[in-house]
């Protein structure tokens, strides 16, 4: 049986990058969101982004 309320799943390629980044960085779980958001190039390592953007 499946669930048909709540909220998404995560790809599991962005859980993958940010973990990625949280660790190589050593940032904070907080830190990492306001990275991602900042950094282009940590979009596209965690697949928010298609390299034609």
């Amino acid at each position: 049986m499946h669930a048909t309320h709540g909220r998404p799943g995560i790809s599991p390629r962005t859980v993958l990058g940010a973990l990625i980044i949280k660790h190589s960085e050593n940032l904070s779980d907080k830190k990492v969101i306001e990275a991602i958001q900042e950094n282009v190039y940590m979009q596209f390592f965690c697949w928010f982004r298609k390299i034609s953007d």
